[in-house]
């Protein structure tokens, strides 16, 4: 899955940082110029943590992983109210991986992070996957992630996806019903919407 931007070697002028608050934590992202969303973190990533910290136990102790995580917000942020789950975050763009390792040590958190085309060098299974995937990259690849998804989730594992209506929102909640059986809105706000399936429901 190809991000928004493209690997390649980056000057240091082209590296800033930003400062944010979200849910009552402040945040310190190290981002660069054509990352997604470079200096905020984006309404859809909002609603997504938002919706997962209302879906999951304060004490969950899962394994979740962040697939599509660019410079660490959606990842960060569930680690900051949730600091018992075991966290995975993963990008195909090193860039990415490499600003989200920094920005786990800047904002005093711990996760693995692995650079990887979707599931490709992830060998475990999560309890949950959360992604605000990259939707310009194609429904191809939007459409692959889904299939691949549930290969990678326990039992009752649950994928949560946010997705904005006008780029798809209804093709892929068809989609992943005819992979899982099972698909739901279970937020929206602002045009976002957040899918949830669930894996053997």
């Amino acid at each position: 899955m190809r991000h928004y931007f493209i690997d390649r070697e980056r000057k240091i002028d082209e590296f800033f940082f930003f400062e944010e608050s979200f849910l009552d934590v402040n945040f310190k992202f190290k981002s660069c110029n054509d990352v997604f969303s470079k200096n905020e973190i984006d309404e859809g990533s909002k609603l997504l943590i938002k919706t997962f910290l209302e879906n999951v136990s304060s004490d969950c102790n899962s394994k979740v992983l962040d697939l599509g995580c660019g410079y660490g917000a959606i990842g960060i942020n569930l680690k900051k109210h949730l600091n018992d789950i075991d966290l995975t975050m993963s990008d195909v763009v090193e860039t990415a991986t490499n600003l989200a390792e920094t920005n786990l040590e800047i904002n005093e958190v711990c996760a693995k992070v692995v650079t990887t085309n979707l599931f490709d060098n992830l060998d475990e299974d999560f309890d949950y996957i959360v992604s605000n995937p990259p939707i310009k990259t194609g429904k191809t690849l939007l459409f692959k992630f889904a299939e691949d998804s549930i290969k990678h989730l326990k039992q009752k594992g649950e994928l949560f996806v946010v997705i904005r209506k006008d780029l798809g929102m209804e093709s892929l909640k068809n989609k992943l019903k005819s992979i899982y059986g099972n698909c739901e809105v279970v937020k929206k706000n602002k045009g976002f919407y957040i899918l949830k399936s669930v894996k053997g429901e």
